[in-house]
């Protein structure tokens, strides 16, 4: 476990420093590409979708030892959730299953979020899907009506701590719900449960670890703003 918890704390502290020299090179160049519609899909992929994978991957291992999938589709990636679009607005579907789902289950039976953008305003909004239990949908699509903004901003103005506690926040309740939504049979809901208790500790170690991780940055975030 300590082992684990120390190669989290690297992969976040490098993913920290990575931040701040991709924000310092941003802030300079954010001038040149936020009205720019060619460039949208270049400065969405350095940002956003690269902060993304950068943050579930020191995850991903601690999910799959409890039977569960971080999983993520983007429009250079698509698949089963977008494989209808035309994916001229970039977009990144992140969700957390079961691996015992079948494929035609995936995404649809699950709370999800989505990035969506708009290439002609050069924003970006964050939507939560499934978010409560009461509006679950056991149809083949998503149910729009639990569909809800939790996050816009434009492009040139994305900062990734804005959508950090927004991830921590998801994880935090569909590990809390994730056995209510009958994705193991009965007879297994015991050792699911002890299953997703033990994840929920480890989950809020990595968050204890990575509080101070956060205030650095945003030590440095303002201190940066102070000094122009």
């Amino acid at each position: 476990m300590q082992n684990t918890i120390t190669r989290l704390q690297d992969r976040l502290e490098q993913f920290r420093i990575s931040c701040e020299k991709r924000d310092s090179q941003i802030r300079e160049q954010k001038e040149t590409y936020k009205d720019a519609k060619p460039d949208f899909r270049q400065a969405f992929e350095q940002t956003i979708l690269k902060d993304i994978k950068d943050l579930i991957n020191p995850l991903k291992e601690q999910f799959n030892a409890h039977g569960l999938v971080l999983k993520l589709e983007h429009h250079k990636n698509h698949g089963h959730f977008r494989s209808s679009d035309n994916h001229t607005n970039p977009y990144i579907v992140l969700a957390i299953e079961s691996s015992k789902k079948s494929l035609r289950d995936r995404w649809y039976n699950c709370p999800f979020l989505t990035f969506e953008s708009d290439i002609n305003l050069g924003k970006v909004m964050l939507y939560s899907y499934n978010e409560s239990i009461e509006y679950f949908s056991y149809k083949n699509h998503p149910n729009q009506s639990d569909k809800k903004l939790v996050y816009e901003t434009k492009l040139a103005e994305y900062k990734v701590v804005d959508i950090l506690p927004l991830f921590e926040n998801f994880v935090d309740k569909t590990l809390k719900n994730i056995d209510k939504l009958e994705i193991v049979p009965k007879h297994e809901t015991m050792h699911t449960e002890d299953q997703i208790a033990k994840l929920m500790n480890e989950i809020t170690t990595w968050k204890d670890k990575y509080c101070v991780l956060l205030e650095k940055y945003n030590s440095f975030l303002e201190d940066d703003k102070n000094n122009g």
